[in-house]
């Protein structure tokens, strides 16, 4: 248990020695001080919970003890009951409360008046202590919890029972926003359309969110709303949480949307692993692709499996995007040199140390020539 200091201040030690025989109890560290200097030298090094202040001391008094404590950023707040044995006049004791007091006992003290002070404003130093811990353990969470929806690569979105968005994270704000906007406060029905044109809009108590979520039920839905960016319209992956349990009052619904090809680009990588039957395989030597209706040099084989292959090339490539493309062979392999199939982009990005791109790619159905030769390149080269 954490002891809470009490500092007693009074120039007379018979005062103080009775103090700490009414005041000693459990939890409580009683300290002594026989002049206000003394005082101040103690509230700077230790963190006091209640000082006892007497008022008629030599060269410092209890008022001028008081006032310097409220000057002191460390001390301002740390509460003050004065002990006094002059004067009860009114003026005398608003003195007192102007120097900083939050109470004032006259002696001879009554011993469980004082007792109930001391415990009453002890009780609400651990209040206050307890808060301060209390939002310091919110503070952590709220920043973690952020870190987190920071760093997810779906975007996150709020919407109150109005169908107003409440929050979104960096991912949601650049991608129904754009970069460097912010979505919180815009509507429903201005991110999200039934179909791919402005002209037909979906208010939020006729989306399908709204009734399932109203429910407290889970809804999760592929490419049955659009989003705009620029000109062109997106589809979206998106999955819709209410907020309530289904017992309670609606209060609204957290959006997980994710642009619905990239989301089936992923889906499809995913499932081309698990089914793959070669391990990825670079190749001894270099091949070419190219675009056959252009004779265009699109760039070098890196890695080769069954399913696919990873590309090296000048110029980034458009993920979700089925392409035409052809292959120069090492030799001929079947009585051919190239070979010609349709392959979907998966991923495209800069390459790390250089200033080409690396692009991966899904094989669409090869015709059983095209797999024998795949199979012949994996095998013999």
């Amino acid at each position: 248990m954490l002891e809470q200091n009490i500092l007693m201040v009074d120039d007379r030690s018979e005062n103080l020695i009775a103090l700490e025989a009414i005041l000693e109890a459990p939890g409580r560290n009683l300290i002594k001080a026989t002049s206000g200097n003394k005082a101040l030298g103690v509230l700077l090094k230790e963190e006091v919970s209640l000082v006892l202040l007497d008022v008629q001391m030599p060269v410092m008094d209890g008022f001028e003890v008081a006032e310097l404590m409220r000057s002191n950023c460390k001390t301002q707040s740390v509460p003050i009951i004065f002990l006094t044995a002059i004067s009860k006049e009114q003026q005398y004791v608003f003195k007192g409360y102007e120097s900083g007091a939050v109470d004032y006992l006259f002696k001879p003290l009554e011993e469980p008046i004082l007792k109930s002070k001391v415990d009453f404003f002890l009780l609400l130093d651990k209040q206050k202590k307890e808060l301060g811990r209390s939002l310091l353990d919110v503070q952590r969470l709220q920043q973690k919890n952020n870190s987190l929806l920071n760093a997810i690569g779906e975007g996150i979105i709020g919407f109150d029972e109005d169908g107003r968005v409440t929050f979104a994270n960096p991912v949601a704000d650049s991608f129904l926003a754009g970069e460097g906007f912010s979505l919180e406060g815009k509507n429903f029905e201005d991110l999200f359309y039934p179909s791919r044109s402005k002209e037909e809009r979906l208010s939020w108590r006729e989306s399908v969110i709204y009734k399932e979520c109203s429910e407290g039920n889970r809804y999760h839905d592929f490419g049955d709303l659009f989003c705009a960016m620029g000109e062109r319209f997106v589809p979206v992956s998106y999955t819709a949480t209410a907020i309530n349990a289904p017992n309670e009052k609606f209060r609204g619904v957290v959006l997980v949307v994710q642009d619905a090809i990239l989301h089936e680009a992923t889906r499809e990588v995913s499932q081309a692993k698990s089914n793959r039957r070669y391990i990825r395989k670079r190749l001894s030597v270099s091949l070419r692709v190219f675009d056959p209706s252009t004779g265009e040099n699109l760039g070098c084989l890196e890695n080769l499996t069954v399913g696919g292959m990873k590309l090296k090339s000048k110029k980034v490539s458009q993920s979700g995007v089925d392409y035409d493309l052809s292959m120069v062979l090492p030799a001929p392999i079947d009585g051919v040199n190239t070979i010609s199939f349709t392959a979907k982009c998966m991923w495209s990005k800069q390459a790390s140390f250089s200033n080409d791109f690396a692009s991966g790619y899904q094989f669409a159905a090869l015709n059983e020539r095209n797999q024998l030769i795949i199979e012949t390149l994996l095998k013999e080269f």
